[in-house]
């Protein structure tokens, strides 16, 4: 009797030992697949917002048009010269100009002309906006690009300008002296 009660519990015994054994198997290999199509769709949610990122940045960049690039003859004993020129935003929304930057001035910043009882004075901007379809226009009296400790041997060669903007692309364009 003690013998068929202590084969009785080894048979229970392995049998429920199997049982664990399968379910800890089939709950790994759940585990395994949910790990792997959780990675998958990690992997595809990351390629899609890293699509639409680049996505935004190309339009946003290719937003902005440059024209009217203009800069005046600059004396010779000036170590200051002005950039002119139009931005044209063809986007739906605004846009921030931040920064601009150029090789032939030690200081490159965007400057407002304005009046003030009666004096003219020049403000430096941190920032611009540009319009959503809209533009902005840096012309005499008024907005306009402002390059401190220029080069002049550079100056004198068609240079490079670059624009950065809030969303942190760039955009390059040329001035001919």
């Amino acid at each position: 009797m003690k013998l068929k009660l202590l084969l009785s519990l080894l048979i229970l015994a392995t049998s429920f030992g199997e049982i664990l054994a399968n379910n800890f198997a089939e709950s790994s290999q759940q585990n395994q697949a949910t790990t792997t199509d959780s990675a998958q769709l990690d992997s595809s949610i990351n390629a899609k917002v890293k699509a639409l990122d680049e996505s935004i940045k190309t339009s946003q960049s290719h937003s902005i048009k440059v024209s009217n690039v203009h800069m005046p003859d600059v004396p010779k004993v000036s170590q200051m010269a002005a950039i002119y020129l139009t931005l044209t935003n063809l986007s739906e929304q605004s846009v921030e100009l931040i920064d601009v930057n150029t090789p032939v001035a030690h200081h490159s910043m965007i400057h407002q002309s304005i009046e003030e009882d009666g004096v003219a004075k020049m403000r430096h901007q941190d920032t611009v906006q540009i319009p959503a379809n809209g533009k902005l226009e840096f012309v005499p009296g008024g907005y306009h690009i402002m390059l401190m400790g220029i080069d002049k041997q550079l100056i004198s060669q068609t240079f490079e300008v670059e624009l950065t903007f809030a969303n942190l692309q760039t955009l390059k364009f040329k001035v001919k002296p």
